[in-house]
């Protein structure tokens, strides 16, 4: 679904792609959420690959 796309670090100066994640509300944001728990990525492609995972088991994002 979200596969092409050419992302940025969330994080830049660490070149992290980071997400925070809810798993008991089933959210996932791009910034630190209540109840989120923060998971980091060193490529684009595996961050991407997460992404899509999240999507596929209906997690909303913020």
């Amino acid at each position: 679904m979200l596969h092409g796309m050419i992302m940025p670090p969330t994080d830049p100066e660490r070149k992290l792609y980071q997400i925070w994640i809810n798993k008991e509300e089933k959210i996932a944001s791009f910034h630190e959420i209540e109840g989120g728990e923060l998971t980091e990525f060193k490529t684009s492609k595996l961050f991407q690959f997460y992404l899509d995972n999240l999507v596929s088991h209906l997690y909303r994002f913020q």
